[in-house]
């Protein structure tokens, strides 16, 4: 409905109504937590619910966060909504943020910042009196600014969906109304809220769209807020039945996830590109965005320019051929696989090199390895395999001991007719990935490289039907 076709401030409860039924916010007994900063939308939003409050048996809460940014003004607003909830009998959670809730989130703008901090707030508020959902105050005006900016910022068309009317427990029940009428249904009910200054600093882009450029396009087309609301939703609707289709080529794409032990996310994602190079430019960027908010925990500060260098230069790209993403990760081509890693601080130093017991078990937690050793009274019938093999001692020329390769390291490769080969080279024809090359564990004898781990021995040292006491060696990951 348009605020051009309401009749007075009285229309807007059926507005709401009609948003909560649509996107189905509230159930009958919901328990929920009003986020309240004092401004008109929020203080319109407390007293919509309240007056739902008996159609829904709902139980609500009030929650005010003090960000610790506008100084007296902010205490101002903190001061007036905890009055607003004792005069109307609600119970109140207010909290306050110093510099030092900010550091942990240093990479983001101060308004980024502040919003992350605030719907973790409002996280913990809900836990704490076991709400079911969360109400903000966005506006059908909100959902016009969103749209505009992320089209003027390059997003795709998962940001041209806007703001979602329900994500998670959060809901938006005025997501389909216009602010003026929220001003005009206040005013009529002679009810006060607070004006923020910092709405009026044209510095911010959001503040310079909504004072400077929305009022002429309205004069372009009065029902803006309307056509904006429709199209988004259309968006969102197409985007969810795309999402579901890159949930399954997703999985078919991925290879493999790390993550570092006592972490909740990974800092490393494996995915084929052979498979996502199958799919439609459509569903690869969808599934590059998943791969990159799976690692992140979220796609903020992904634009549509990432996944199209993403897809252009990496996954259509050659071994090698990396790119940048935001907050630290990279994105690179080695050998049919697409990597994606958060990149180090600091390259770290090699793994030093680590004595093998004979017979025994060797730890060597540099190169997540565990080395067994065993003597053996003849050569067993199971074959060697990438983490067994077997070894005539009498031929190794001294300790044996783990280290990450030398330069000039070389081998004759087992099945290679006694041909010496350089271990640089091996590395290459078998496509491991340069930085994963000086990972790799090697076994050796004195100075002489026995086997590669996991890829390829060298085939001097290997027992045989005639050796007398075959030597055992297994190597197993290293359990944390």
């Amino acid at each position: 409905m348009q605020h051009g076709t309401l009749k007075n401030a009285s229309d807007i409860l059926p507005l709401v109504r009609k948003t909560i039924a649509r996107y189905r916010m509230l159930a009958p007994g919901d328990r929920v937590i009003v986020a309240v900063s004092g401004g008109a939308d929020s203080v319109c939003l407390l007293h919509l619910l309240l007056e739902l409050r008996d159609a829904y048996a709902l139980a609500l809460h009030v929650a005010h966060l003090h960000h610790g940014l506008r100084g007296s003004e902010a205490d101002r607003d903190e001061a007036f909504v905890r009055r607003e909830a004792e005069r109307l009998g609600l119970s109140c959670t207010v909290e306050r943020l110093t510099p030092a809730d900010y550091a942990p989130l240093k990479k983001l703008s101060r308004q980024a910042a502040a919003r992350e901090l605030r719907y973790a707030f409002l996280r913990r508020a809900a836990e704490r009196v076991g709400a079911t959902r969360i109400a903000l105050g966005h506006t059908a005006d909100d959902q016009v600014e969103t749209v505009l900016l992320r089209l003027l910022q390059g997003g795709g068309p998962e940001g041209w969906g806007g703001i979602p009317p329900v994500r998670g427990p959060f809901i938006r029940p005025l997501i389909e109304t216009p602010r003026a009428l929220i001003e005009e249904y206040l005013s009529a009910a002679g009810i006060s809220w607070l004006e923020d200054s910092s709405n009026r600093d044209l510095r911010y882009l959001r503040n310079y769209l909504r004072r400077e450029v929305l009022p002429l396009l309205r004069r372009l087309n009065p029902r803006l807020a309307d056509t904006v609301g429709r199209s988004a939703r259309l968006l969102r609707e197409e985007s969810s039945h795309l999402e579901a289709e890159a949930e399954a080529a997703f999985d078919r794409a991925l290879l493999e996830t790390r993550r570092p032990e006592g972490e909740a996310l990974p800092d490393r994602l494996v995915l084929s590109i052979a498979t996502l190079s199958s799919f439609d430019p459509p569903l690869q960027r969808r599934i590059l965005r998943k791969a990159i908010a799976t690692c992140r925990g979220s796609a903020r500060g992904l634009r549509a320019s990432h996944l199209e260098a993403a897809r252009e230069r990496v996954l259509a790209g050659s071994t090698g051929n990396r790119i940048a993403l935001p907050e630290g990760w990279t994105l690179r081509n080695a050998y049919g696989r697409l990597i994606l890693e958060r990149l180090p601080s600091v390259v770290g130093a090699p793994p030093a090199p680590v004595a093998v017991v004979v017979p025994g078990r060797t730890a060597a937690p540099a190169f997540g390895l565990l080395l067994e050793t065993a003597w053996l009274d003849r050569l067993p019938a199971e074959p060697p395999s990438r983490d067994r093999l077997y070894l005539n001692a009498e031929r190794l020329p001294g300790p044996l001991q783990l280290r990450a390769r030398l330069p000039g390291d070389s081998l004759h490769p087992a099945g290679m007719g006694g041909q010496r080969k350089k271990l640089q080279d091996l590395l290459v024809d078998m496509k491991i990935p340069r930085e994963d090359r000086d990972r790799i564990p090697l076994l050796v004898s004195g100075d002489v490289l026995v086997w590669v781990v996991g890829l390829r021995a060298d085939g001097r040292f290997l027992a045989g039907p005639a050796t007398r006491r075959p030597l055992l060696v297994r190597a197993l990951p290293l359990s944390p």
